[in-house]
């Protein structure tokens, strides 16, 4: 086991790697397929004024249960409960502009929630 410090450094190093594992793992598109959002919430409230690792990335955003600090990790799953897309956007940019570059490959039916509700869409 690494210390905090040592796994804040080693992180960027390891993230490609990562990233590459979560791609092999996506499922196949069935025709039937889920979208909806999960907040990624980097500190308490609280501490936003003193929270320097993501700084610049996260932002302010608001849900129904109310205010936190961090991104967005929509989700697509097909019916089967596989990973088809994932995207981390910041907590300040509504739902439904995801949609687009996460649906690219996906073909049929994709069901949702109202925060994907959009004239576009």
């Amino acid at each position: 086991m690494v210390g905090y410090t040592r796994f804040v450094e080693l992180m960027p190093s390891v993230l490609p790697a990562m990233c590459l594992y979560l791609r092999g793992r996506f499922g196949q598109t069935t025709g039937v397929a889920f979208i909806d959002s999960t907040l990624f919430s980097v500190c308490h409230n609280r501490r936003i004024a003193r929270h320097r690792v993501f700084a610049e990335a996260a932002t302010r955003g608001k849900t129904s249960m109310g205010w936190f600090y961090g991104f967005k990790l929509p989700l697509i799953v097909n019916d089967q409960g596989e990973l088809l897309a994932v995207q981390l956007t910041p907590s300040n940019i509504d739902d439904s502009n995801a949609v687009p570059q996460m649906t690219r490959n996906l073909w049929g039916k994709l069901d949702g929630d109202r925060g994907y509700l959009s004239q576009a869409l």
